[in-house]
């Protein structure tokens, strides 16, 4: 996770997670990353999905806009936190 030109105002999260298949077949996913503030409370939620070759890695990029953001200094050493999670798609059953 890298801050790219953070301000009070606005900061760019950027965010790289780098996604394994060890599995015989291409593979979808999404990749899901939450900002939150040390408090705990989500500030922003981006999902991105990725298609996986078999035995292959995937790098995916994702990039959050925080507004309104304390930056981190000597006198206010405040942190955020990422929480990536790798979630399954599956189709829902259909109902008759």
């Amino acid at each position: 996770m890298t801050t790219v030109a953070p301000t009070a105002a606005s900061s760019q999260i950027r965010v790289q997670t780098d996604v394994v298949n060890d599995l015989t077949t291409t593979q979808t996913r999404t990749v899901e990353t939450t900002i939150y503030d040390e408090a705990g409370t989500p500030l922003q939620t981006t999902s991105t999905p990725v298609t996986i070759n078999a035995g292959s890695i995937d790098t995916c990029v994702q990039t959050l806009t925080l507004t309104s953001v304390t930056l981190w200094s000597m006198a206010t050493p405040v942190r955020y936190y990422a929480y990536t999670r790798l979630l399954v798609v599956r189709p829902r059953p259909t109902t008759m």
